[in-house]
């Protein structure tokens, strides 16, 4: 017997199967063909089903269901080259079952099992240990799906449809899920549990693994669709852009509502809990092919445990921010609002806050109070202090900052003091605009960075606290001065204007002055420095030189240090011949200068008369070093005929002495060693 369908759609293959089941045993040797079958989203193509009457007594019948294609639309899901044979008996009144293999183009796909009864239908799939049951009713556009020890893999097809740049890369999957097909759009929903779960994405941004995880799932299948799913989530590790977490054993609850196709989705909710270390609640919409992948957001965040915080999710974050290690403690709470593509309104609120960086650079303890920043017309005002702080190993007094925020700017309301070195630091000044901000909410940006600006006043900073903190020589005295103008855009402080400090009797004035990654990897400083009228008798006795009497002058141009290393710049130093003070300089200077030089410590000295005198006149002192690739060019207040020598010290009157330089061109970190050895009163060796 053979019939052949055109397309068939359900009950009516329900219905043909049930006839054939129902047919007398006489008849039972048949074949139905049909082009195709469709159901709600499923769509099947060339269907051959044929019953085969049992060659020997008490066999079952031979069932044989081959199928060309089938599709689930929607789901990801497309089958090739199905077949599946069976042994069908009678289990009970009414009921029939059929087991055996099912193999398709890609292989042998497991054991499927039939049970039929009264029209409705239960199909088992047992591959390994991995079972899946669907229940299939015979009246309604509707099915039941339970999983257990399912491969993630499995459901590749499933996430590449509503995710196509994620993949599964282990772990298995448990479900009890209902799908209605009838619904308009098709609706699944139910329970879920993963274990070892891993997953991540083409671009490598988005990863987890060893990830546990048990709650509930809803699908809607439409052209968006739309994700509703509760979560608690054990153990694993997640990846996201530059945060890595590592999860607790304690369950972390996860909610997430979100409608959406492709690359573009809105997070009506989404909610992280991790019970006294991070509570997260934020909406957004994302489009992960756009220049701005995240062009709104509304984020809450709050811990009471920040150090938890920062070691369990933010520790590769702050380690990209050139901030490894960074110690946290205390509360904090963030709420950020940005729509458009720019930032709205940002609140920060910490309590008993403490920062501290492992490297020395920055310390921050007892921080509280609130800063408010904000785009809008209304102005917010608000405040936040500090008990302690500290900025390179300068401590710095505790303070309250009055603040003022409106039109996407935030400034100082009052100025702000701050003890210092035993003296004062005074904050005349402070506004800060971010990179986006304009005053028109729908204006195009009037900057493409950060902009923060100060205006600083120093009061009687104490320069021997200064020196010892930095391992100078110990200079004496207070600084005093203004600094109208400090600007901070792209990572880059730089300064308006000039430093001036009053010291040894003479001035020394700092302009040009950029400090790249300040608190950065292999931070970067630029500077022009002049000099004038510097008394060097106290300053070489605080370098531990020999002694000099007389004024000096001179300059550092284009000082470039990296991570506090000089590296290049251009500098002269030399006595004023303006200046009326007596010019001496001691033997111990002489052999010192003659030691930079690289004469050797007594080459000047060689004279039995010379070494009779403790200090010498002279007319002129000078030294110059222009430093680049690692090779100081040095030069004097002349140089030789040759051009292979220079003169570091000219002599004047009786006994006259003078000290030459007799290398043009010495390695940077001989310079050095030279340097620290006169000022160490070490004796040097010239090989």
């Amino acid at each position: 017997m053979l019939s052949r369908v055109r397309s068939i759609k359900p009950p009516v293959l329900g219905l043909l199967v049930c006839s054939l089941l129902s047919a007398p045993v006489q008849a039972l040797s048949l074949r139905v063909s049909a082009d195709r079958v469709n159901q709600g989203p499923v769509d099947a193509s060339g269907l051959r089903l044929s019953l085969i009457a049992p060659d020997q007594p008490g066999a079952g019948l031979g069932l044989q269901l081959q199928v060309d294609s089938l599709d689930i639309a929607g789901s990801g899901y497309a089958f090739r080259g199905l077949d599946w044979r069976c042994e069908l008996r009678p289990s009970d009144v009414a009921t029939w079952h059929c087991a055996g293999p099912l193999r398709s183009d890609a292989g042998a796909a497991g054991e499927l099992a039939l049970d039929w009864r009264d029209g409705d239908s239960e199909l088992i799939l047992v591959r390994g240990r991995a079972r899946l049951v669907a229940g299939i009713p015979g009246s309604a556009a509707s099915m039941t799906l339970q999983a257990e020890r399912l491969p993630a893999g499995w459901l590749q097809p499933l996430l590449g449809a509503l995710w196509t740049s994620a993949r599964f890369t282990g772990g298995t999957l448990a479900a009890d899920l209902e799908m209605d097909f009838g619904l308009s759009p098709p609706r699944v929903e139910g329970s879920l549990r993963a274990d070892g779960l891993g997953l991540d994405t083409t671009d490598g941004l988005i990863a987890a693994a060893d990830l546990n995880l048990q709650g509930r799932l809803g699908l809607e299948l439409g052209e968006q669709t739309r994700i509703t799913t509760e979560l608690a989530l054990t153990g694993g590790e997640i990846l996201f852009g530059p945060v890595y977490a590592s999860l607790p054993a304690q369950p972390v609850q996860f909610k997430l509502g979100a409608l959406g196709a492709g690359s573009r989705w809105a997070l009506d909710r989404l909610l992280w809990n991790d019970p006294g270390v991070l509570s997260l609640e934020a909406s957004a919409s994302i489009d992960t092919q756009a220049e701005e992948p995240l062009p709104d957001l509304r984020l809450d965040l709050r811990s009471t445990r920040a150090d938890v915080l920062t070691s369990r999710y933010l520790e590769s974050l702050l380690a990209s921010a050139g901030l490894p290690g960074l110690q946290v403690g205390g509360a904090l709470q963030l709420r950020v609002d940005r729509s458009q593509s720019a930032l709205r309104s940002l609140e920060v609120e910490p309590e008993a806050l403490r920062i501290e960086d492992p490297g020395g650079r920055f310390a921050l303890g007892g921080a509280g109070g609130r800063l408010h920043w904000t785009r809008s017309d209304a102005v917010q005002d608000s405040s936040i202090g500090w008990q302690s702080a500290a900025l390179y190993g300068i401590e710095l007094g505790a303070a309250q900052a009055q603040l003022r925020s409106v039109q996407g700017a935030i400034e100082l309301r009052e100025p702000l003091q701050v003890a210092m070195l035993d003296g004062q630091l005074g904050i005349d000044a402070l506004r800060w605009r971010p990179a986006d901000a304009n005053p028109a909410a729908d204006a195009a940006p009037v900057a493409a960075s950060d902009n923060l600006a100060l205006s600083l006043r120093l009061q009687d900073l104490d320069l021997a606290a200064l020196s010892a903190r930095f391992g100078w020589p110990a200079f004496s005295g207070r600084m005093s001065g203004v600094i109208p103008g400090v600007q901070y855009r792209d990572g880059v402080f730089s300064l308006d204007g000039e430093i001036a400090v009053q010291v040894f009797d003479g001035e020394v004035k700092v302009s040009a002055l950029r400090l790249e990654r300040p608190f950065g990897v292999a931070p970067t400083l630029g500077a022009d420095v002049e000099v004038s009228r510097l008394d060097l008798k106290p300053l070489t006795s605080v370098f531990g030189f020999g002694e000099i009497t007389g004024r000096l002058q001179g300059y550092i141009r284009a000082l470039r240090l990296v991570d506090w290393e000089p590296v290049a710049f251009d500098a002269r130093f030399e006595t004023d011949q303006r200046a009326p003070d007596k010019r001496r300089i001691s033997q111990r200077a002489v052999r010192d200068l003659s030691s930079v030089g690289g004469m050797g410590a007594t080459a000047a000295l060689q004279a039995g008369v010379m070494r009779a005198f403790e200090n010498f006149p002279y007319a002129r002192i000078g030294i110059a070093c222009r430093l680049e690739n690692h090779t100081c060019h040095m030069g004097g207040v002349s140089v030789s005929g040759s051009g292979r020598g220079y003169t570091i010290v000219e002599g004047s009157g009786l006994p006259r002495i003078t000290v030459n330089g007799i290398q043009r061109e010495v390695d940077w970190p001989v310079l050095v060693s030279r340097l620290r050895a006169v000022t160490e009163g070490q004796t040097l060796r010239f090989d």
